[in-house]
């Protein structure tokens, strides 16, 4: 202002970013599936570089990519580590791959009264579906023709026609047996 200057020297206190914080440490996803994963850098202010490197303890299970996007690969679990500078957070991802339907080896089984068939053998769909195969639960509905036990063995009992039926995780399969 009029022919005179002056000046000053401002100094900005560099911000230590202090925390990096996931918008979730436990998730589920359906295999084929995505979620997007959120870091935060705090403070907001900092003055850091808030460049977020992403990566997977195992990646037969998830990817992750730039962005935070997980992607499910295959039923398991698998910990998504988010690093910006020497912070990081994880988030532990559980993939699962849910039951379309069962089927079972045979549709269809004649039997003489009193003899035994192979088993019937229960087929998932998809193969990797995340459910206790264990847990089978077999029935005939009309037990006075044939019967079944808990491995799916068929007995015929009387002449007759008989449903035997397998169960697992609300989804069945029926056989009928003469």
């Amino acid at each position: 202002v009029n022919g005179k200057k002056d000046s000053i020297t401002v100094t900005v206190p560099e911000v230590k970013a202090e925390n990096l914080i996931l918008n979730k440490n436990i998730t589920t996803i359906e295999k084929g599936d995505t979620e997007t994963l959120k870091a935060t850098i705090l403070p907001e202010t900092t003055t850091d570089d808030t460049t977020v490197v992403w990566s997977v303890n195992d990646e037969n299970i998830i990817t992750v990519d730039e962005n935070g996007v997980v992607t499910a690969v295959a039923p398991g679990t698998a910990i998504v580590t988010a690093k910006c500078g020497e912070l990081e957070d994880t988030c532990t991802v559980t993939v699962i791959s849910t039951l379309q339907s069962i089927i079972l080896n045979k549709n269809n089984i004649e039997l003489e009264a009193g003899t035994v068939s192979e088993a019937l053998i229960v087929t998932l769909n998809p193969s990797d579906a995340t459910v206790d195969s264990t847990e089978i639960k077999w029935e005939s509905l009309n037990p006075t023709i044939a019967t079944v036990d808990e491995n799916g063995i068929v007995t015929a009992v009387a002449p007759g026609t008989a449903i035997v039926r397998a169960t697992l995780a609300g989804k069945s399969a029926d056989c009928i047996v003469k």
